[in-house]
């Protein structure tokens, strides 16, 4: 009795509360994996006077764009409204009640935090207080962060706050679940529900069908929980009536932000849990040695105040017995798939009538094996290079394999030798790594795949693919390279290796000018070039350049360069100055020259020599310039001088006619 009466006060007075959500809300903004998005909380002020500005940046962005902006609901029809839009992106967690909406509203007219506000549904109570906000436009596995702001009726903002990353990737963790109680009293039926923790959990949704039907609809029921030894102890009632009835039911566990987990924990149970489960005879179990069949049949003699039959299998039979169907008192027969071939399996069935525990018959065994099913051949087969070998993926989804094997060949005439040990089974996409030190980078091969049935039964090839290994190859280089040379144009030949390298792509033709350390590529295609010879017309007269070639193959491997040669074109003769004269002025020497009709890379430089000295340069002047002032002069000095003209490449004219001045 006081346990009835306790377990009263627990529904009755406590809307459930599961420690999962006992966090309360900060100043600080913080973002959440939600089912449809993710779910912002923006802060404890409520914008009544001002709104929150909501800006986003993925992952490796270099700046935020504005996704939206949020103010709590002006009105309390504008309440009702968000209640029901955000309820819907939020269907795990239940509405707001009308007496939730309404105490909400009043709190939002009196406060200016939402210190004190709290709801069973605490996304949809902050969306409609405008201190949340829900992003339905990202993207899965992508990382996001949200920069929140105070924005005034003016539009400036304040008191930004960044969120910490987070990616779209709803992942909560929930306890093991079992069901501990099933009763029916006085038209109610109460079942309890265990777990060690509740972790995440902080809601919790029943769902329920007829016996057998397996039509599952979430259902409204009285909810509560206690604490009982170490574990929480999750309880409903459902009221069923009086009536004959008997029903399945599936516990759903929800978190904080509205994320369910797998529908598990089932139990059954009903108004008929006092009633007589019939015998059953003749149970059998036959091998069909078909598509993996085993036929189980039955036979009762009476079936009045039966609910439902549950098939039991195990590949034990002392332990380790699995649900595989629960149909209805009509059907005596039952086809079951069975995962492997040439395995024992054992069966018992579990009659759900009236009693408060399912009676099990005795157990009955089969064998499943046929040789003569041959299984289906792996699918989107794909080869790819990687580095020091070849990787092969396949697909593969139908259901007993034991594995696959990988074969290869070098051309299609020669057979495929396996090349891998059994792949097992387990999963639609497989791949396997050929490393073999056999491999050699200039090789295409080819490969297939085969499935082995549980039965040891080989498949027919798969579709071919063909790739070659990411081995580096060492490629001989070009011989005996040679040199014409022609008004500047150098022209190279060397001897072709096109019948001695296979898989040859092409050569590659490099030039430097002389001392200097690196070697520039002339060709510069990925290709270079086919023949064995080169035309570089683009020297510079007067250069000594430096030439060599490499060959390469079309897997990407480059020979060393080939010993390179040295030419040197012939020089080009530069203007010189002419026509200079030299005037003195306020203790300064202006000297001036004629015209040089050459481009406009040459500089003139000028050279100043005393009695008995060499010429010392004293200053440059670009070439369209005719004079230059030289002010470092002491008077009554007897001084000469000369000028020259200096290409981009440091060569240089003779010096011109010297003149002579005394300041």
């Amino acid at each position: 009795m006081l346990k009835k009466i306790i377990m009263v006060i627990v529904l009755s007075a406590v809307t459930i509360h599961l420690p999962a959500q006992s966090k309360k809300a900060g100043k600080e903004p913080v973002a959440a994996s939600a089912e449809k998005g993710i779910w912002i909380y923006l802060g404890n002020s409520i914008p009544n006077n001002f709104s929150y500005t909501i800006e986003r940046k993925a992952k490796n962005a270099n700046s935020y764009d504005v996704i939206g902006k949020t103010s709590a609901a002006k009105t309390f029809s504008d309440a009702e409204t968000l209640n029901q839009k955000w309820s819907k992106l939020f269907d795990k967690l239940d509405p707001l009640s009308n007496k939730d909406l309404q105490r909400e509203w009043n709190y939002l007219q009196k406060n200016s935090t939402t210190d004190s506000l709290y709801a069973d549904n605490l996304p949809v109570m902050h969306l409609i207080a405008g201190t949340a906000f829900l992003d339905t436009t990202v993207r899965k596995d992508q990382s996001y962060t949200y920069r929140i702001s105070k924005t005034d009726a003016s539009e400036n903002k304040s008191d930004a706050k960044e969120t910490p990353s987070v990616a779209w990737k709803p992942s909560p963790v929930f306890p093991a679940i079992k069901t501990s109680n099933v009763k029916f009293a006085s038209g109610k039926l109460v079942i309890e529900w265990t777990a060690k923790s509740a972790l995440s959990m902080a809601h919790f949704n029943i769902y329920r069908s007829v016996f057998a039907k397996n039509e599952f609809k979430k259902i409204k029921v009285e909810k509560g929980f206690y604490f009982r030894n170490d574990s929480i102890v999750l309880l409903i009632i459902d009221t069923i009536g009086l009536q004959p009835a008997w029903y399945e039911y599936q516990f759903e566990p929800v978190d904080i932000y509205g994320n369910a987990g797998t529908k598990g924990a089932a139990c059954s149970g009903g108004s008929m849990m006092d009633h007589y489960a019939p015998p059953v005879t003749n149970l059998k179990a036959t091998g069909t040695q078909k598509d993996h069949q085993i036929r189980i049949s039955w036979k009762y003699e009476n079936k009045k105040y039966l609910n439902g039959i549950t098939i039991m299998r195990s590949s034990n039979f002392d332990s380790a017995f699995q649900r595989i169907a629960t149909i209805p008192v009509s059907d005596t027969v039952y086809i079951d798939r069975v995962p492997s071939a040439g395995e024992n399996y054992y069966y018992y069935l579990l009659l759900h009538s009236a009693q408060n525990e399912p009676v099990a018959t005795a157990k009955v065994a089969a064998l499943y094996y046929n040789k003569s099913e041959k299984p289906e051949r792996p699918k989107n087969v794909v080869a790819e290079t990687i580095k020091n070998g070849i990787r092969i993926h396949w697909e593969f989804d139908e259901p007993y394999v034991a594995g696959f094997y990988v074969y290869r060949n070098v051309n299609i005439n020669e057979k495929f030798i396996q090349v891998s040990e059994l792949i097992p089974a387990g999963g639609n996409v497989y791949s396997f790594t050929d490393s073999s030190k056999n491999l050699s980078g200039g090789e295409v091969y080819r490969y297939a795949v085969k499935s082995v049935s549980d039965a040891n039964q080989l498949s027919d090839f798969s579709d071919t693919v063909s790739a070659h290994p990411d081995i580096s190859m060492i490629l001989n280089s070009p011989e005996h390279l040679r040199f014409r040379l022609n008004d500047g144009v150098v022209t190279l030949i060397w001897d072709d290796l096109r019948n001695s390298v296979n898989n040859m792509l092409g050569y590659e033709v490099y030039r430097k000018i002389a001392g200097e350390k690196e070697f520039i590529s002339l060709t510069k295609t990925l290709r270079g070039t086919e023949k064995n010879f080169y035309v570089d017309s683009v020297t510079v007269p007067g250069i000594t350049f430096e030439y060599a070639v490499s060959v390469k193959d079309i897997f990407g491997n480059e020979s060393p360069m080939c010993n390179p040669v040295k030419v040197m074109t012939d020089k080009k003769q530069l203007p010189i100055p002419s026509g200079l004269s030299a005037i003195t002025s306020n203790d300064k020497i202006l000297i001036r020259w004629g015209q040089i009709e050459d481009d406009e890379n040459l500089r003139i430089k000028i050279y100043r020599t005393t009695q008995g000295q060499k010429p010392q340069l004293i200053g440059t002047a670009r070439s369209m310039e005719e004079e230059f002032t030289d002010s470092k002069v002491e008077k009554g000095k007897l001084y000469f001088y000369q000028l020259s003209t200096e290409d981009q490449n440091k060569n240089e004219s003779v010096l011109s006619e010297k003149i002579s001045v005394r300041p």
